[in-house]
């Protein structure tokens, strides 16, 4: 009975590992009535049983379950365990007084005196918790006496880093204490999540250099803004940059929308307030209602105006007309959207897919290029006036390779080649702002055949990640300190359904080679990615190196 036991125990902890809770503690519950296993086995189902709930989303049941594992004479090292799961899931619940005297009664038994530099690091965690700032470091530099060089001195030198940074204000110490948890322990994850810390303040540093009173801080000041909401965690911050960002943004670019919406998702997610969030993305709405910003603000407000309906439905029409050959109706209808409704997103994808066929169908370049001008012109701060600007201004305006409309090339037909040009070419999300908080646009339901594209995918999310196929080496900056010879940056890129790269945004490294970094990486060329059966737009993160050309004598 007790080999089966643990037989099933195995079972549903592997469960627990899949991420399928809800199996795990009916697997459980299953075990705890059945025959009764030994004392030992059933401590050790109890402890996964309360692991399981926990993870859940239920730490009262928990408790209940951890209470339930120390009445069964559980061994050493699962008694520990699961005190230790209990001060946290006291945590969890905002007990702290209940927590610490949870760890005090760990410290108290001489049978964990082992885990005791483990423990007072929980303690000192729980009193800054309580506020307590003071206390809190006295007992991180009271670990760093008694623990140097360990992985307990490490974490203890990056939690007084944090309590300077978060707590106090002070990043020129905190930087200096994350340089200090990087050295005391190299080479472990304390140590590297120091070292990230670290970079994130000098970037902030090296951001508040450059950001002044004219437009050119724009970019600085969203840079930081981010730095603060993701790495650093400082959503007030945050916040008063984007709003800064937005106060020197003109109309006319695309910041003023992305700080307009950065701001509403921050009042709407991180600060829950619900309200000035509805104005914010009204605001939004109003200026910039052709901007991917504004469709998805109008999204959010669940306000769907009749005009994109209406667009929508010619668009459609537009389309049927492509599928039955008739390219003269089809531009006709194309021109008449953008002219009835040139408040919608749709308008602008018209335009595109208008060009588009009078450039790779028609073979009139000068004919496409007037409809893309048109487009940049109307609609300057859409993602798809950027592929008509490449278009212009990239050399780029001249007729693909065309594909007879009897023979399918990679699933797509000709008659389908437009309208799925027009939808790649909105796709591109020039957000700059992290994927998971600000999201690219989709004003229509997903299950509508003329839907507006869907988002751009990271690269663990696709089928086939993008692949590089050119690589262009970036440029050492010639006025780097002579002293640096190695440098690296890492890049966030947004390869198209084209393998061109759309977008691409510094994540850390030095300010210094970042520009070179961006430069290079926009040339690369790349084998798109690709997701069920077609070509998407993937986000892929980049590392790009940077050595000096040692000089020949």
């Amino acid at each position: 009975a007790t080999f089966a036991s643990l037989a099933l125990l195995a079972l549903a902890e592997l469960e627990v590992e899949a991420g399928q809770y809800a199996a795990a503690v009916d697997e459980f519950e299953r075990l705890l009535e059945g025959r009764q296993p030994s004392k030992a086995t059933r401590a050790s189902i109890w402890k996964s049983y309360g692991d399981a709930l926990l993870r859940q989303g239920h730490p009262s049941e928990a408790l209940s379950a951890y209470s339930e594992v120390l009445q069964s004479a559980p061994d050493s090292r699962t008694d520990y365990e699961t005190r230790l799961q209990i001060g946290a899931t006291q945590e969890l619940r905002e007990e702290f007084d209940e927590a610490l005297e949870t760890y005090a009664e760990i410290l108290k038994a001489k049978r964990f005196r082992i885990y005791d530099p483990e423990i007072r690091l929980k303690e000192a965690h729980v009193i800054r918790l309580l506020g307590d700032f003071d206390r809190a470091v006295e007992l991180y530099q009271k670990a760093i006496e008694l623990y140097p060089k360990s992985v307990y001195s490490a974490k203890a030198y990056y939690e007084l880093g944090m309590i300077e940074q978060m707590d106090r204000g002070n990043p020129a110490l905190a930087e200096e204490l994350f340089e200090n948890a990087r050295d005391e322990k190299r080479n472990t994850p304390v140590s590297d999540l120091a070292e990230q810390r670290r970079r994130d303040l000098g970037d902030l540093a090296g951001y508040r250099e450059s950001a002044g009173d004219s437009t050119q801080a724009i970019e600085p000041l969203f840079n930081m803004a981010e730095l603060f909401l993701f790495n650093v965690g400082q959503i007030d911050s945050a916040l008063v940059m984007y709003r800064r960002a937005l106060a020197l943004a003109p109309d006319s670019s695309a910041y003023a929308p992305k700080a307009l919406f950065a701001i509403g998702t921050i009042q709407a997610d991180s600060l829950e307030q619900a309200d000035s969030a509805a104005v914010t993305f009204e605001a939004l709405v109003e200026r910039f209602p052709t901007s991917s910003y504004g469709i998805e603000a109008r999204r959010k407000l669940t306000a769907e105006s009749t005009f994109d309906e209406a667009a929508q439905n010619a668009f459609a029409a537009a389309e049927e007309a492509r599928r039955s050959g008739d390219l003269t109706r089809y531009l006709a209808l194309l021109g008449e959207l953008a002219t009835s409704h040139p408040r919608s997103l749709y308008a602008a994808r018209s335009l595109f897919a208008a060009a588009w066929t009078y450039e790779n169908d028609l073979d009139q370049p000068a004919e496409a290029e007037a409809r893309y001008a048109e487009l940049v012109r109307k609609y300057p701060i859409t993602e798809i006036a950027d592929r008509a600007r490449a278009k212009l201004d990239g050399g780029y305006l001249k007729p693909l390779a065309k594909v007879d409309d009897t023979t399918p090339s990679d699933g797509v037909s000709a008659g389908e080649s437009a309208e799925q040009a027009a939808t790649d070419a909105d796709k591109a999300g020039s957000s700059g702002l992290r994927e998971d908080a600000l999201a690219a646009v989709d004003s229509t339901p997903a299950d509508s055949v003329e839907a507006l594209p869907e988002a751009p995918l990271n690269e663990n999310e696709v089928d086939e990640p993008p692949v590089i196929t050119e690589m262009v080496p970036a440029e050492f900056p010639e006025d780097a300190i002579a002293s640096v010879t190695q440098a690296e940056v890492v890049v966030r890129a947004l390869v198209g359904a084209d393998g061109r790269v759309v977008q691409v945004q510094p994540m850390r490294g030095s300010l210094k080679f970042q520009q070179p970094a961006l430069r290079a990486v926009l040339q690369y060329r790349f084998r798109p990615g690709r997701h069920e059966g077609k070509p998407r737009d993937v986000w892929v993160q980049l590392t790009i190196p940077f050595e000096r050309e040692e000089d020949e004598d």
